[in-house]
């Protein structure tokens, strides 16, 4: 893979729908057999991610660079106290709204990034989401009109 560099212009994200056949095994089982037999295979819509990067290179040369696989993350801070009651509480709140299983959430201890903490670290929740929207959707969970 070549290596190219280039001067970032703008930057733009979003959402892709992708498919994906629910039992490919299955469907390479029924080709061979009768169109009308075939059972219909369910394919999965999933939204994931897209990163689009715009800019030039050295020699003028317009590029524009697409980035997947980036997981948008939340991180949500806990109480030093009662963080495993915090957590349930925390998911079964995010559970009325959306389903749990487009989630990887996971308790972690990381530093803040404000204010003299000596380099002690703090309980953290965090939520990985695969999609732009599923992003926007948890963070106004926690947000208000003033945040």
């Amino acid at each position: 893979m070549q290596r190219i560099t280039f001067h970032l212009l703008d930057i733009q994200s979003r959402d892709v729908l992708v498919e994906r056949e629910e039992d490919e095994k299955l469907k390479k089982f029924h080709n061979d057999s009768d169109e009308d037999d075939m059972p219909k295979t369910k394919t999965i819509a999933q939204k994931e991610f897209i990163i689009h990067l715009f800019g030039v290179t050295e020699t003028g040369q317009r590029i524009r660079c697409d980035v997947s696989g980036f997981q948008p993350t939340i991180y949500l801070r806990l109480p030093e106290q009662r963080t495993s009651q915090m957590v349930e509480t925390i998911t079964n709140y995010i559970a009325e709204h959306v389903s749990l299983s487009q989630l990887r959430m996971k308790r972690i201890m990381r530093k803040i990034f404000y204010g003299f903490t000596a380099n002690t670290q703090y309980p953290f929740l965090q939520i990985e989401v695969d999609s732009l929207s599923l992003f926007r959707l948890i963070r106004g969970l926690f947000l208000n009109d003033q945040s």
